[in-house]
């Protein structure tokens, strides 16, 4: 019996199935959000009901087949819903009732306002900042 546990979608030794593909999920959902500006796409779609594919191009200035790309990965994690409407697709944050998405959902749509840093911060005598 051969050791596939190094090949790629393999289940490891000690995992069952579905621990393994709740993982997987888990790995896909992190790698979609792992790019800023998938991640800011799921900001924006989560505080609005649909983005229009314009809305994107407008934020990002990038080309249609970039935020295609964008749009693919976010929907194979299972983080967006597309819409057609016409000539023009709209998208929604897939508001799944997985524990995950529970815990991540309030911290990515919050604003940099909202946040309150875990440590003080003081100006150093170069001009950058230290923990205090």
């Amino acid at each position: 019996m051969t050791d596939r546990s190094h090949q790629r979608g393999a289940r490891p030794v000690g995992f069952s199935a579905s621990t393994f593909a709740a993982s997987h999920e888990y790995v896909e959902t992190f790698r979609a959000l792992s790019d800023p500006t998938r991640l800011e796409m799921i900001r924006m779609a989560a505080r609005t009901d649909e983005v229009a594919c314009t809305t994107f191009l407008e934020r990002f200035g990038v080309s249609k087949s970039t935020i295609s790309y964008h749009v693919k990965v976010l929907r194979a994690a299972g983080l967006i819903k597309v819409r057609k409407e016409g000539q023009f697709y709209r998208y929604r944050l897939h508001r799944r009732g997985d524990p995950l998405m529970a815990v991540l959902l309030p911290m990515l749509t919050e604003t940099t306002d909202d946040r309150q840093p875990d440590i003080d911060v003081a100006p150093t005598h170069r001009g950058g900042v230290q923990a205090s």
